[in-house]
């Protein structure tokens, strides 16, 4: 196991752990020996980003940086660097990753964790042994925070994903992926959300779902009060980089998922109430652009669909 220092610090990691934290100090020792408890026949490292975390996040991962140092590389911010205008912190963490020569990329946030010692040997051997396939994800289980319930992420089958599945609905959970590493993202791509990246890294190669448990995916981690239609703005903007970036017919793009949908809604009907009319008209006029059709049958859909009965 890499619990003990089995691997050096002068070897060349074949796996980096892409790891974003913001206060996440309650989850945090979970998600590291997620961690340390994997079993590799390799070296792996975690970059481990703190945002200015105002809790005591930057604490923990100082004491796992002095108890494996040959694992974890941590990135210290003295300001958030999210809030700024114009930075990506994912390219941060990546230009950290780059310079470690890694072959392979893991994913996982501060607030979920890995369940299974054998995920990343497993996930890396069906990679290296298949040189066609540019990401490999596995099953995850949906942990509410508050009322504890649990869910699987996903009941399919495993199997090859699509792009369009993946732009569709989410396929799976971010702590459930690895991927090779140099991916090149398009410099005009300033946010990089989790589908989109998933579908630039399927145009260098095909994508694996194994429904095999692995790690935890949780929700509600440090969420108090969602800014519905700053959110709904969010969700345009997701949209239009898939369609400039992976090249389709914005039909097909996100706003097919009725979640996305509902955002975008709910969006509107809080505009509304706020008396934000140039909100109210710029999120109506997007969703409009998708057809009229479709949007008729979408919006039966999502009538009853959770996010509202959240409200």
């Amino acid at each position: 196991m890499n619990k003990e220092p089995k691997f050096t610090d002068t070897q060349k990691p074949l796996v980096a752990i892409h790891c974003m934290v913001y206060n996440h100090a309650l989850y945090l020792r979970e998600c590291f020996e997620g961690f340390v408890m994997q079993q590799t026949s390799f070296p792996f490292v975690a970059i481990v980003h703190d945002d200015a975390s105002t809790d005591n996040s930057a604490e923990i991962i100082r004491e796992y940086e002095a108890k494996y140092p040959h694992i974890f590389k941590p990135i210290y911010q003295i300001e958030n660097q999210h809030s700024k205008q114009g930075v990506s912190v994912v390219r941060l963490i990546n230009e950290a990753i780059l310079k470690t020569g890694a072959k392979y990329i893991a994913m996982c946030e501060g607030d979920d964790y890995w369940t299974d010692p054998m995920k990343l040997q497993r996930q890396v051997d069906f990679l290296e042994e298949n040189p066609d396939y540019s990401l490999s994800a596995e099953n995850a289980t949906r942990l509410y925070i508050g009322s504890n319930k649990t869910e699987l992420f996903s009941t399919l089958p495993s199997r090859d994903i699509t792009i369009s599945e993946m732009i569709i609905t989410r396929q799976f959970a971010t702590a459930s992926v690895v991927y090779r590493s140099g991916i090149n993202i398009p410099s005009s791509v300033k946010r990089i959300y989790d589908t989109l990246l998933w579908c630039i890294i399927a145009q260098y190669g095909k994508v694996h779902y194994e429904n095999i448990i692995s790690s935890i995916y949780r929700i509600g981690a440090g969420v108090t009060q969602v800014d519905k239609v700053a959110w709904a703005h969010k969700i345009i903007e997701l949209n239009n980089l898939l369609y400039a970036t992976i090249k389709i017919d914005k039909k097909t793009c996100v706003l097919h998922d009725k979640e996305m949908l509902a955002i975008l809604l709910a969006g509107i009907r809080e505009a509304l109430r706020k008396k934000k009319y140039a909100d109210v008209r710029s999120l109506g006029v997007y969703i409009l652009t998708i057809g009229i059709v479709p949007w008729i049958l979408l919006i039966k859909q999502v009538v009853d669909y959770k996010i509202f009965q959240r409200r």
